[in-house]
């Protein structure tokens, strides 16, 4: 019963504040306050109304333009947000909060070089602030200034030796670096380790301190020190995929195939797709004793590497319908020839597809270009040169149907141009650019379905 009282009364006391702050939400200073009460409890939507009403009362106040920009960016109106923040910053160049926003806004947004911009002006403001310095390196590293960003990266760590993720945030771009030159790199795995070594110093035992140290010895060739350190981890209970991998690839690197056979298996299990850890099964049961299972194991590699006829036809097919429905007409020719000549039953259908592709609309054949000229030739005449084409055509004729395709008409034009450049001959071409010849002959007898 007290407790329902005590309830009673709380709600009594809340309803009869917001009523107060409402009625008086009509001035700056009390918008504010109202402003300030919805969002401690997150009534975002009700703070950005009463944050406006402050912002109108005083429109060069930078305190109501960063609390309009903080709510909006709750609310996800990202444009209003950024838009409050500027005029804040403009008003108040040293304005921290929306400095700071604005770094962080302009990241998420992955506009990455105007973030680094505004993390330097908050740099030379505090030059000694580990959230500024990591910023900056985070812009740099997604624009691919490796050593730029290691630079900020390790001033960081300086201030904050005892940060364990900001030390592999720094280990790992020291191995990015060093993957990009490993003939003159050996300095950045010495120093990447230095930096492991530190942040274990003060974080004994970290697990991911551990994988990055492990890891570090892997690429330095250390494999048994890189085997013993991440298999101390699987052992007290984290069997990641990483340490799993860097486990067996170590084993691997020292010829232990029966050590290795449990760690690939795992990673198989795992991800029955994985070309590389299926090969790396594979080579370690070849070396020992299921050959059986390895020969399997390489077919199934060599099918994922090697998709089926089928699987690329139906690829290549796809792509083409796509570019058609896009408007691009020059892949949709590509692919509906390679979709011919992947298929072993629908030549017919992809030639039906491709032939309307090459009818050139409101142009004589004299007008195309050579290559449009020699591919036209070459679709056409392959379109009644297939036997499936060719045996409906006659059906249709012997039914009393006339007939007579926009082939036949297309290559009537082809003949008669070949006649007034009086050539025995006409070069064609596929869409692939597979060249080959036909003469007006030729040409005539299929007009005629000969």
């Amino acid at each position: 019963m007290k407790r329902s009282i005590l309830i009673l009364f709380i709600t009594f006391i809340y309803f009869t504040v917001v009523a107060q702050v409402e009625i008086s939400a009509d001035s700056a200073d009390s918008a504010r306050t109202a402003g300030n009460y919805c969002e401690n409890r997150a009534q975002y939507r009700q703070a950005w109304q009463y944050y406006k009403l402050w912002l109108a009362g005083d429109t060069l106040n930078t305190g109501a333009l960063n609390a309009v920009g903080r709510t909006a960016l709750q609310l996800g109106r990202i444009q209003e947000a950024r838009e409050s923040y500027l005029k804040a910053y403009a008003l108040d160049s040293t304005n921290f909060d929306a400095g700071l926003q604005l770094a962080k806004l302009h990241f998420q947004l992955k506009e990455y070089d105007s973030s680094l911009a505004f993390y330097e002006r908050l740099l030379e403001q505090d030059s000694t602030n580990i959230s500024f310095l990591k910023g900056a390196g985070d812009c740099l590293d997604r624009m691919g200034y490796l050593l730029p960003a290691i630079n900020y990266y390790g001033a960081a760590v300086d201030l904050n030796k005892e940060n364990a993720s900001l030390a592999i945030t720094l280990i790992n771009n020291w191995l990015s670096l060093y993957h990009s030159n490993p003939e003159q790199g050996k300095q950045f795995l010495e120093i990447a380790m230095n930096v492991c070594d530190t942040a274990l110093v003060y974080n004994p035992g970290h697990n991911n301190l551990l994988q990055a140290k492990g890891v570090i010895y892997f690429t330095d060739s250390n494999y048994p020190a890189a085997d013993s350190t991440l298999s101390m981890l699987v052992n007290s209970g984290d069997s990641s995929a990483v340490n799993m991998r860097y486990i067996g690839m170590a084993k691997y690197r020292q010829d232990l195939y029966y050590d290795a056979v449990p760690y690939f298996e795992k990673l198989y299990a795992d991800d029955t797709t994985n070309v590389e850890t299926i090969m790396l099964l594979a080579t370690c049961l070849s070396q020992t004793y299921d050959r059986g299972k390895a020969l399997q194991l390489l077919n199934k590699a060599e099918k994922l590497l090697y998709p089926s006829d089928e699987e690329l036809y139906n690829l290549a097919l796809t792509r083409a319908n796509t570019y058609i429905a896009n408007d691009d007409t020059l892949n949709a020719r590509k692919y509906y020839w390679e979709a011919y000549k992947l298929s072993k039953k629908n030549k017919s259908a992809m030639l039906a597809r491709l032939a309307p592709l090459y009818q050139f609309r409101g142009r004589t054949i004299a007008s195309l270009s050579r290559e449009e000229y020699e591919q036209g030739l070459f679709v056409h005449v392959h379109y009644l040169r297939d036997p499936q084409v060719r045996k409906r055509l006659v059906t249709q004729i012997k039914r009393g149907s006339l007939v007579f395709t926009a082939s036949q008409a297309i290559l009537q034009d082809y003949v008669e141009d070949m006649f007034l450049k009086d050539t025995g001959r006409q070069r064609m071409a596929s869409p692939d650019g597979d060249v080959s010849w036909v003469t007006p002959d030729e040409l005539t007898r299929l007009i005629k379905l000969q």
